[in-house]
């Protein structure tokens, strides 16, 4: 059934003109753009759709594209590296219904901070180029995980200074604000969200010792900063391995450059 329903929506010589080399594959149903895929090997990767069968997840996601798509269109590449480039801003540009990671790059949030004197305003939104003021430090890939990162680093921040919640003019944005914040925390925070080292979580944790109600909740603070440390590693670390990779000096990136520069460093 799998390779009757291929032959008849494509031809039965379908693939007979596909190439073993890398390259994008794109199937189309009447109104859009469905699915974008790459492969090592067009031919090969073709020929499973041609027979997907089984209950495997795998398997059932190319049968229902297969069922769905009306039309298959492909492009042969120079390399697997620039295949996985050109399916990425395909993705993004078109948002495929069937493609799921790498479609809405708009997701990726941010995290900003604006010192003026003592008072830190801190954001988290994924609305990055919207924002007035304030040093930005991402994008990050999870949407969750960098949003609880964020709730936890502003609980902390509560211990050792003044904290108000702000009412942002964004969307998607959350907004606090901290008063006679301890200035000497700021670069090691700033090199924190860059994902260079941990120096901060030691020089807030020695603050937080300072204050009797952070010392009464020690239990609770130990969870967060085992929780900081995660996020460093799975979200802010990677980026800065990334730009280390590619001799490139540390910055912001923009929502629709993060898969991109995964990708170059990953084939570097």
């Amino acid at each position: 059934m799998p390779r009757l329903r291929f032959d008849k929506k494509f031809g039965e010589d379908a693939l007979d003109l596909v190439p073993s080399t890398p390259g994008v594959y794109l199937f189309l149903d009447q109104k859009e753009l469905i699915y974008v895929g790459k492969a090592k090997n067009l031919k090969k990767r073709l020929a499973q759709y041609k027979a997907a069968r089984g209950n495997k997840k795998k398997q059932r996601k190319m049968s229902r594209i297969v069922h769905q798509a009306d039309t298959l269109l492909w492009k042969p590449l120079s390399s697997e590296k620039e295949a996985l480039l050109k399916e990425n801003k395909l993705i993004q540009k078109f948002q495929p219904s069937f493609n799921v990671a790498g479609a809405y790059s708009f997701l990726y949030p941010c995290i900003a901070l604006d010192l003026i004197k003592d008072t830190l305003h801190l954001s988290w939104t994924t609305r990055p180029g919207e924002l007035l003021s304030g040093d930005r430090f991402g994008v990050f890939r999870s949407k969750g995980e960098t949003l609880e990162a964020y709730k936890t680093i502003c609980h902390l921040f509560g211990y050792i200074s003044h904290r108000k919640n702000l009412k942002s003019h964004l969307d998607y944005t959350v907004e606090n604000q901290f008063r006679c914040f301890p200035l000497p925390l700021v670069e090691p925070f700033q090199n924190f969200l860059r994902g260079e080292n941990l120096f901060f979580l030691e020089a807030l944790f020695h603050h937080l010792l300072e204050k009797p109600s952070a010392r009464e909740n020690a239990e609770t603070i130990s969870v967060s900063l085992k929780e900081l440390r995660q996020f460093f590693q799975s979200q802010t670390r990677p980026i800065f391995n990334c730009f280390q990779s590619l001799n490139q000096n540390p910055r912001f990136i923009d929502q629709n450059e993060l898969d991109a520069l995964l990708i170059e460093s990953k084939n570097r």
